[in-house]
């Protein structure tokens, strides 16, 4: 008996804390959207057996041209809208230095990856923001860039709202909709990346926020 009082007492504790991190993040009136950080990310394309890929200037380069793009196709004036938000911010600074962790010699290859929790907040942790413009922050961790005939072609990436000061994960939600498409290597994945903030924000963010407005 005594046991399952405190699973019960444990169990509510648990409720009410994911209730308060939700709380933050949908309460928010403004946001700072720190892009899509490639840091973890894995691009597989086991069909090109010639593996012809310039790996450095994936990572050098084209984290930031993916980004930028994303912000020219959906600007913060657009994000605010899919929010709900007064106030979207962005600030590209964290995923441009965390580009650097990428292993030029590693994230190319064969099958797709599956990042976990512990991974995404550690990455979170490196974040270096010492004066953060909002409470609460969005960055998406791209977990997989896919071009193949067995496992199709899309974007895999969490959506993460986190405390700015803490670094602590207040909501993370995985899309994998985000299918490829364009002429040049930066508009096919950052098609993926614009459609994988459309599919977020209609199959799950609204979700989970009219969920919450109803508890409220």
């Amino acid at each position: 008996m005594k046991t399952k009082i405190l699973l019960f007492v444990f169990l509510a504790a648990s409720s009410l804390c994911l209730s308060q991190e939700k709380q933050e993040v949908f309460s928010s009136r403004s946001i700072t959207f720190y892009g899509f950080d490639f840091a973890l990310f894995a691009y597989v394309n086991p069909n090109d057996p010639t593996k012809t890929y310039d790996a450095e200037k994936i990572k050098d380069v084209y984290p930031v041209f993916w980004n930028t793009y994303v912000l020219e196709e959906r600007p913060t004036s657009k994000l605010e809208k899919y929010f709900n938000k007064d106030t979207v911010y962005s600030d590209l600074s964290c995923i441009t230095e965390s580009a650097k962790m990428i292993n030029e010699k590693t994230f190319i290859r064969d099958t797709p990856i599956t990042l976990n929790q512990d991974e995404i907040q550690a990455l979170l942790d490196s974040y270096n923001i010492p004066n953060p413009k909002t409470k609460v922050g969005l960055v998406c961790v791209v977990e997989n860039f896919i071009k193949s005939t067995k496992y199709g072609t899309h974007a895999t990436c969490y959506f993460v709202f986190f405390d700015t000061s803490s670094k602590k994960i207040l909501m993370i939600n995985k899309e994998e909709k985000g299918t490829a498409g364009g002429w040049t290597f930066r508009k096919y994945w950052g098609t993926a990346l614009v459609r994988s903030v459309c599919f977020y924000t209609d199959d799950i963010y609204k979700k989970e926020q009219r969920k919450y407005k109803s508890k409220h």
